[in-house]
């Protein structure tokens, strides 16, 4: 249970979320099969808290073995249109390097926040076309959380202390 604090709150979260999300599906199916002796819902509620379960074993093992990467900065987003449910989102880091990932229109990045992303696994090689670049970096996603400019400037001058 010590590992549980050192995780980041993104993994908190979805560790929690998907345990409880198959929990509670595999005892709304239950109920159902005893109330209504439905066999197929309790097969399809026994499916999805299998799943959930592999899910949740699967974001505990990437935090507890450290099997992700974090790419924090400056997220700018380019004004151009694009007929599906993606975005183009071009994040900056401290040392100026842009990292160009093409993100669901829903993930709730705003322009001209700061945040922090967590990728699965290690960062992908370039291949040399930024677009599937950026489609194979933001595959991987986890999750996101805004992050505090201030906090930042601290973290700057922390490094330039050292």
């Amino acid at each position: 249970m010590e590992k549980w604090k050192h995780f980041p709150g993104v993994f908190r979260r979805k560790i929690l979320l998907t345990a409880l999300t198959g929990l509670g599906c595999g005892t709304v199916a239950t109920v159902v099969f005893l109330v209504s002796n439905d066999r197929t819902m309790m097969m399809l509620g026994a499916i999805i808290l299998l799943m959930c379960a592999y899910k949740t074993i699967s974001f505990w093992n990437c935090a507890a073995g450290e099997h992700y990467h974090v790419l924090s900065g400056y997220c700018h987003i380019p004004k151009s249109y694009s007929p599906l449910r993606i975005r183009k989102v071009i994040l900056t880091d401290s040392n100026g390097v842009e990292t160009t990932l093409l993100l669901d229109r829903k993930a709730g990045i705003k322009d001209g926040l700061y945040y922090r992303l967590y990728f699965q696994g290690a960062l992908p090689e370039n291949t040399g076309n930024e677009r599937l670049d950026a489609a194979m970096r933001s595959d991987t996603l986890i999750g996101l959380e805004q992050i505090d400019p201030e906090y930042i400037e601290r973290e700057i001058s922390e490094c330039l202390q050292k």
